[in-house]
């Protein structure tokens, strides 16, 4: 595997080498890696960049691109299409001494972006992220909400996540979200409306507890209607969709 040297521009570069990778990189993905049993993610010829750098014991490597993935659990699939995704690593060693630095940013489908930051670690499994959501469409998730309506809204979250896997998988978020503009029904005439909702002071412990603090709404309107036969069009709209 070439070597490549730096030109001794700064004093931190001065005797500097890494490793090139040119047998390891290319713009065609590995079919066997592009397919889960969960999700596929279609990876666009040209649309990524793979870059890694060691100095000493400590390595870097960066991935971006526009990839599209399908949920296959679901049918049929729904696909995602994200944009100018960057996924950065920072201090990856191996044996890990000290927790790498993980970040990644994305355009979300139908607009909005994706902010995660924070730290890994890969023995025992452990992520301490911070998770950020701004301007979110909640109708490209209207598949994972389990009501019949449809769902139009924007969403935004700012979460402290902490992840482990030592046997079980368990979790904790603690923050804030907010969604604007809500309207349950046809887009023209919806049933349920909200300007504006704010909920602080999650605390989630899963899969034990959800606590919320305080929820706050503005502006919020309902039309509750009964028919002749006594059953209620917004209670059959909030049920989960039949499979």
């Amino acid at each position: 595997m070439p070597i490549r040297k730096y030109n001794p521009t700064s004093p931190g570069v001065r005797g500097k080498t890494s490793l090139t990778f040119d047998e390891i990189t290319t713009n065609e993905p590995h079919g066997p890696l592009t397919v889960g049993q969960a999700a596929a993610m279609e990876r666009k010829p040209g649309a990524y960049r793979f870059e890694a750098q060691t100095n000493g014991n400590i390595a870097a490597v960066e991935v971006s691109g526009d990839p599209t993935v399908v949920d296959t659990s679901l049918s049929p699939p729904p696909q995602f299409d994200f944009s100018k995704l960057k996924v950065s690593v920072e201090k990856l060693t191996w044996p890990q001494n000290e927790p790498a630095l993980l970040q990644i940013n994305s355009q979300l489908p139908k607009g909005g972006a994706l902010d995660v930051g924070g730290t890994v670690v890969l023995k025992p499994v452990k992520a301490d992220l911070r998770v950020r959501l701004k301007d979110a469409d909640l109708a490209a998730y209207q598949r994972y909400i389990p009501i019949s309506a449809p769902l139009a809204g924007r969403a935004e979250t700012d979460l402290a996540v902490v992840v482990s896997m030592d046997g079980a998988l368990r979790a904790t978020a603690n923050g804030r979200a907010s969604a604007s503009r809500v309207a349950l029904g046809p887009p023209k005439e919806p049933v349920v409306s909200i300007e504006q909702a704010n909920v602080t002071t999650i605390d989630v412990r899963w899969p034990t507890q959800i606590k919320i603090g305080r929820v706050q709404v503005r502006k919020p309107s309902a039309l509750i209607e009964r028919n002749k036969d006594g059953t209620m069009p917004l209670r059959a709209m909030l049920a989960a969709p039949s499979s």
